[in-house]
């Protein structure tokens, strides 16, 4: 499902897992700015239990198949992303923080796109 509705065919789908769960498909209308809603999916699917393996690939999806970011933004923000996850500083920073700064990231690249 989620290779045949994507962001670049204009769709959202939202998901919800347990008891009572949901599957949501959504045709994103025109005019609305389908990069922006794409990063407001991606950020808002960062979260405590965000693992670096998924931020990765978010970035990879961002520079690889929608071409949003360039190799250079792809590569400053994987660094980042590798600093906040797996440094010996990573230790000290919180889940909640990492994702607060990870969020923060994401939202800065939807801003330069």
């Amino acid at each position: 499902m989620s290779t045949r509705f994507t962001t670049d065919r204009g769709f959202v789908v939202e998901s919800r897992r347990g008891l009572g769960g949901y599957i949501r498909i959504t045709l994103i209308p025109e005019e609305i700015d389908q990069k922006q809603i794409l990063y407001r999916n991606m950020i808002g699917d960062i979260d405590a239990e965000t693992t670096f393996e998924e931020v990765k690939s978010m970035i990879e999806f961002l520079f690889l198949q929608s071409k949003l970011i360039t190799r250079r933004e792809a590569e400053l923000t994987a660094q980042m992303s590798a600093n906040l996850y797996k440094s010996e500083a990573a230790g000290k920073v919180s889940p909640d923080e990492r994702a607060k700064l990870t969020r923060s990231i994401f939202a800065t690249l939807a801003k330069i796109t």
